[in-house]
């Protein structure tokens, strides 16, 4: 593992999860969009983060999977972050058009993880 995903989940996580997750959750897209904007920072966010493994590949319906794990549906639902994605290890990304009535963000401290059950709608088209 990498020194620096490693200290994110030591250290960032606990103190995140003291935050609000929306703030949080819109600071990370934000962090996302600088980052995905410029070569030399998705070059340094591919060093830092990016993990490959021959094991992890897969092909799904012809299509190649270098990593399995992909970043769910609602998370970037307007797709604005989808440059820096293959830079911090996401195999794929899930777009869909979400639905209107947006739910927050909520915890499942049990699990160390949040749950969105976003409704809103996304500005693709």
């Amino acid at each position: 593992m990498r020194p620096f995903a490693s200290s994110t989940s030591n250290i960032l996580k606990p103190v995140y999860f003291l935050m609000d997750p929306e703030y949080i959750h819109d600071r990370m897209l934000g962090v996302g969009k600088i980052l995905g904007r410029f070569g030399l920072s998705r070059w340094k966010a591919h060093f830092w983060f990016d993990y490959k493994n021959p094991k992890l590949e897969q092909t799904v319906l012809d299509i190649k999977f270098t990593n399995p794990i992909g970043l769910a549906a609602g998370f970037d639902k307007n797709a604005e972050i989808t440059d820096i994605l293959p830079d911090v290890g996401f195999g794929f990304e899930k777009l869909v058009p979400l639905l209107a009535n947006r739910v927050p963000v909520t915890r499942k401290r049990d699990f160390g993880a949040c749950l969105n059950r976003n409704r809103s709608s996304s500005t693709m088209v």
